[in-house]
């Protein structure tokens, strides 16, 4: 039972290394992280348009549907445009969740005008919240690709937050591994 506990905590000790080296590679260069895993998308996402666009004329006489040639060419030219602009899909995203943001703090704002007329107590905590989100939304539409950094590097910071509380763990239950 021993041999067990002590290879349980050199796995942990392992995954909490490698947790914390992640987040700092995220908390430090957010912008590789995520040129990085856009152009890995980007190449499977072009691999199986032009897949998908061979396999339409290949199999044209037997299974083939135009849904899968059209399937292709979308795949094709979408894998192109994330490989070709990382930064213009990242802002496009980021667009349209700062959007979304900023119809939901108007709907959030709109009800803390109404709590406000009815009379309602704490309307205020309302207005904080709505004002709140209003601002993340501001923000996030006017610096999509920042924010999508940002997050990124708050990501890194909890990863790293989670791997120490990982090792400090198993060296407080350093007494359950002898």
């Amino acid at each position: 039972m021993g041999n067990i506990l002590r290879q349980f905590r050199n796995q942990s000790a392992f995954g909490a290394i490698l947790t914390i080296l992640f987040g700092l590679v995220l908390l430090i260069a957010p912008s590789t992280v995520l040129s990085l895993v856009l152009g890995v998308l980007g190449w499977i996402l072009l691999i199986m348009g032009i897949a998908g666009i061979i396999s339409f004329f290949v199999n044209r006489s037997v299974y083939a549907s135009y849904g899968q040639l059209i399937s292709g060419i979308a795949e094709l030219l979408i894998g192109l445009w994330v490989v070709r602009s990382p930064g213009g899909v990242v802002s496009l995203v980021g667009t349209l969740v700062g959007i979304l943001m900023l119809v939901h703090a108007v709907m959030d704002l709109q009800y803390v005008y109404d709590a406000y007329r009815a009379g309602a107590a704490n309307w205020w905590t309302a207005a904080v919240s709505g004002g709140l989100t209003l601002v993340l939304a501001l923000l996030v539409l006017f610096r999509p690709f920042g924010s999508v950094l940002s997050v990124l590097s708050l990501a890194g910071i909890c990863l790293i937050v989670d791997g120490v509380c990982d090792l400090i763990m198993l060296h407080r239950l350093g007494d359950l591994f002898r």
